[in-house]
């Protein structure tokens, strides 16, 4: 009989549970979770995969290997309050140096502010308008009208003048606008020193799709105006240079389009300049390979269009149709007309057929480039791997590791120098930022599944982790090691954290191996939990779970224990038995299958046995037989989803030996322990169902179970609740 009283809280834990279970899911986005990239399950594709490239660091690379002498004009605010703005600030300082006293300035600007902000309200409706009409409609509504400003008195002529061609172009009278802006430019140089820049802008605007040659007669005399000393307040000097590319565009000149590109990307204009080289090139890939001699004969577009072929910018849906093929191999032999061998960009281009499945061509331009780069070696790994030659590829793949710069490094060494480390030092990189900072990680993980091939467990996992591939690392820590191998290497490797890095825990860490630090060491002490070494899994706990996973040993090392008189080993064992329910997904879950802790035991996906095992025969890196025996011996019993809610009823079973028949604290245990797994395993709840009816046949649990030859339902108090679920038809009740 018990002789302390006690209660289980059965309104804390049901909450928790919502929480645990369900609280995560409302995170999930609406196109589905996000998964870490993994390795160990896509065999030899892994090896074999090219890596891509970033474009935009490419040409981020040109923008510190060159310069402009003009900048784009900052502003937070959108196009056309920055026009306003700039016109007004203009204008005060023109007025500045006249004989007009202060208060006619300031009421000359304020008037000039109404009719441009007049102006400026019917550009906004017009773009409202365009934006807002459906094809659809029967009867389009009306465009808005233009109440056409006034010029202001007392305007100084250039000003006017300009205002004036500004009302005309809204109002499509590009005649008058023209007009009127070549009156500016017709003023003498002292009365136009603010609107000069201004108005030859606009007339280059007027031409650029007409008359595209002369409009780069217009754009070139912009920037002429501002090295005379006008004023350009817009930056329209730097925006120049967009337009004259856009000019070169309409007359499928690229190269020179692309050159002013890269200019204005100097500029500061980087998202526009980006998009528009991309967009250049589009367009020239589609006409096919005309240009391609043009463009080649610069080093700088040379670079420039190579990198856009091996970045995912250049993405068609087949990387391997014929028309593709044909672009790719006239590119290269554009590019072998006008470079000479020994040339880094054959790396690159290497690089661009081997994504296309051209192997040979890709082995024949390694040999026109240098041997010591890390892209040409990394390469070759490849190729040699392809041809079944794995220990030789293995041995060039530790090469590129051993010398591959890490992301931290990289831009450091970038803007340093210029230059990136190759396998026999310092080299100048043409290609290098691009090319290999999509894949930092990759090489190391590549190393990593040779290694695991090979037999070198421990050295397989630590490659994996500190390459960022903490899926695969996790897969080797829980299923390849021993628990003794997987603690040694830890003490080794990832000793005890820091007072730092240990505030860090629930935060996001700043690093990588900060982060790896945390989660092998969290994996540890689950699986020393696990197999029931508490005392030493307590030191590998995070700060947030150690004292929870304290309580939970105490109590179960209390439960276990003869010494301790019946009420209370059933109290401990029970709260055990809960701890165990609502946190052992944080306290003893498998990081990877079956628990799946890493997506917070909402999905199942990633690395697992079976799927290593499921490999096609042509895969040359299968599981080895030491891989699946230890694998085999790792193995959890029960190996189920939630496995630790199966763990939690046996705690409760055991704790419920000690408690006392006919008690409705007894009662309610049995109840909520097999609600525990009655979902996830029917038949192992059974014996809670049955030893309900019979050890609490006197209670109203009891007496509802019988009736309905299965768990009633409870309310958050413990008590019956209206709602009476049926058994489920799967389960037998005798």
């Amino acid at each position: 009989m018990l002789v302390t009283k006690w209660t289980p809280c059965f309104k804390k834990y049901t909450v928790i549970s919502v929480f645990v279970l369900g609280g995560s899911i409302s995170l999930v986005w609406a196109c589905g979770p996000w998964f870490p990239n993994w390795l160990l399950i896509q065999g030899d594709q892994e090896i074999l995969k090219a890596p891509s490239t970033h474009y935009k660091q490419e040409l981020k690379r040109i923008r510190q290997d060159s310069s402009s002498m003009y900048k784009t004009v900052r502003s937070d605010k959108n196009e056309a309050e920055q026009t306003l703005d700039a016109a007004l600030e203009d204008l005060r300082d023109s007025l500045m140096g006249s004989s007009m006293d202060q208060s006619r300035r300031a009421q000359v600007i304020e008037e000039h502010r109404v009719a441009r902000k007049s102006l400026l309200a019917y550009r906004k409706a017009l773009h409202q308008w365009g934006a807002g009409s459906d094809t659809w409609l029967l009867k389009k509504p009306e465009p808005p009208a233009m109440s056409v400003p006034k010029v202001t008195e007392g305007l100084p002529t250039e000003f006017a003048l300009y205002f004036e061609g500004a009302i005309a172009f809204h109002q499509s009278d590009f005649t008058k606008a023209r007009s009127r802006w070549l009156k500016v430019l017709e003023l003498p140089e002292s009365q136009r020193r603010y609107r000069s820049i201004w108005a030859e802008f606009m007339l280059g605007k007027l031409d650029v799709d007409t008359h595209p040659d002369h409009a780069l007669i217009r754009f070139r005399h912009v920037r002429s105006l501002l090295d005379q000393g006008f004023v350009d307040s817009l930056g329209l000097a730097a925006s120049s240079l967009g337009w004259a590319a856009r000019s070169h565009l309409r007359q499928s000149q690229y190269r020179e389009a692309i050159d002013l590109y890269l200019e204005q990307l100097n500029t500061g204009d980087v998202p526009s300049a980006d998009v528009s080289i991309r967009w250049t090139l589009d367009r020239a890939f589609r006409e096919g390979p005309r240009s391609f001699a043009d463009l080649a004969q610069t080093p700088k577009i040379r670079r420039v269009v190579t990198a856009y072929l091996t970045s995912r910018h250049r993405s068609p849906w087949d990387l391997h149709v014929p028309e593709e093929i044909e672009l790719v191999n006239a590119w290269v032999s554009a590019v072998e007309g006008a470079t000479s061998e020994k040339d880094p960009l054959f790396e690159l281009l290497a690089l661009a057929v081997y994504q296309r499945g051209l192997y040979d061509l890709s082995e024949r331009l390694l040999g026109q480039a240098p041997r010591d780069g890390i892209l040409s070696a990394w390469l070759r790994s490849k190729l040699l791997f392809r041809k079944g030659h794995i220990q030789a590829a293995m041995d060039m793949l530790t090469q590129v590791v051993e010398h591959f710069p890490n992301p931290q490094d990289m831009d450091a060494t970038l803007h340093d120098s210029g230059a990136t480390r190759s396998l026999i030092g310092n080299q100048p990189g043409l290609i290098y930022r691009s090319a290999l900072s999509n894949g930092s990680d990759q090489p190391q993980g590549e190393l990593g599944l040779h290694l695991l091939h090979r037999g070198d467990f421990i050295k397989a996992m630590d490659t994996l982790l500190r390459a960022g591939y903490w899926m695969d690392g996790a897969y080797v820590a829980e299923r390849v090691l021993s628990l003794d191998e997987l603690k040694e290497y830890v003490d080794r490797t990832w000793p005890t954290l820091t007072s730092n890095a240990s505030s860090l825990n629930g935060v996001r860490f700043s690093t990588q191996e900060e982060t790896t630090h945390y989660r092998i060491r969290y994996l540890l002490a689950r699986r020393l939990a696990r197999e029931n070494q508490d005392r030493e899994a307590t030191a590998y706990y995070p700060s947030k779970w150690r004292e929870q996973h304290q309580l939970l040993a105490m109590n179960l090392r209390a439960g276990r224990s003869s010494a301790q008189p019946p009420a209370l080993r059933a109290k401990a064992l029970w709260d055990a038995a809960r701890t165990t329910r609502y946190f052992g997904l944080e306290l003893i879950a498998t990081e990877l299958g079956p628990d799946w802790a890493i997506h917070d035991g909402n999905f199942e996906e990633g690395v697992t046995l079976k799927a290593r095992q499921s490999r096609d025969g042509n895969t040359k890196l299968t599981p080895t037989k030491e891989e699946l025996r230890r694998a085999a011996e790792t193995r959890l019993e029960p190996f189920q989803r939630y496995h630790y809610r199966l763990r939690a009823a046996d705690i409760a079973w055991n704790a419920l030996q000690w408690m006392p028949d006919n008690e409705l604290d007894t009662a309610r245990a049995f109840c909520e322990a097999g609600d525990w797994i009655k979902n996830i395993n029917p038949k192992a709840a059974d014996r809670f169902y049955k030893a309900l009816v019979r050890r609490c046949p006197d209670t109203e649990i009891g007496k509802a179970a019988e009736q309905l030859h299965w768990f009633p339902a409870l309310d958050e108090n413990g008590n019956l609740a209206i709602d009476k679920p049926k058994p489920p038809d799967s389960v037998s009740v005798e």
